[in-house]
């Protein structure tokens, strides 16, 4: 094997490049391992609500046990949908923003730049919230 040799200047620009993978995968990082608890408390929740609604469709509204377990699945996958969903949004969003941040400007400054670079995604956000 043979190890390359780096002049001064090679030497610093090699430097910054690993810091910024570095950087990168440690977000990366971070970022899995909130989606892997974020979706591990969502089947938790999902469970409990299908068990608790089971027993409050029996118990307190008289229901069979199969019109109750139809009738809180459908209703806690409804549930699950809704929360999950938004959570899906973010965390992809936060994965993209963490791979484009790779210049040597602060997150901040990208996010302006990209804000006034496409002002037609913003207006186009903007008007699907009012729907």
């Amino acid at each position: 094997h043979v190890i390359p040799v780096y002049h001064d200047q090679q030497a610093k620009t090699r430097r910054a490049e690993v810091a910024q993978e570095a950087d990168f995968y440690g977000s990366m990082d971070g970022a899995s391992k909130f989606v892997r608890g974020d979706a591990i408390a969502g089947i938790l929740i999902t469970a409990i609500n299908i068990i608790g609604g089971i027993i409050v469709g029996v118990a307190q509204n008289n229901m069979s046990f199969g019109q109750a377990a139809e009738t809180f699945t459908l209703l806690t996958v409804g549930d699950g949908l809704v929360s999950q969903v938004p959570a899906l949004i973010i965390s992809t969003a936060a994965g993209i923003i963490a791979t484009r941040n790779t210049s040597d400007d602060n997150l901040g400054e990208q996010v302006g730049k990209q804000f006034k670079l496409h002002p037609k995604a913003i207006y186009i956000a903007a008007s699907s919230w009012l729907l």
